[in-house]
């Protein structure tokens, strides 16, 4: 059971990881294009 919710954590923060460079990638390219 503790190996399971280890696995879970831990995809659950690579998941969040890649929501926050996602979400900082998107921003970056609203920022181009309002620049641009």
């Amino acid at each position: 059971l503790r190996r399971g919710l280890e696995k879970g954590a831990r995809a659950y923060g690579e998941a969040n990881s890649w929501a926050s460079v996602a979400k900082k990638h998107a921003d970056l390219y609203v920022q181009a294009i309002s620049l641009s």
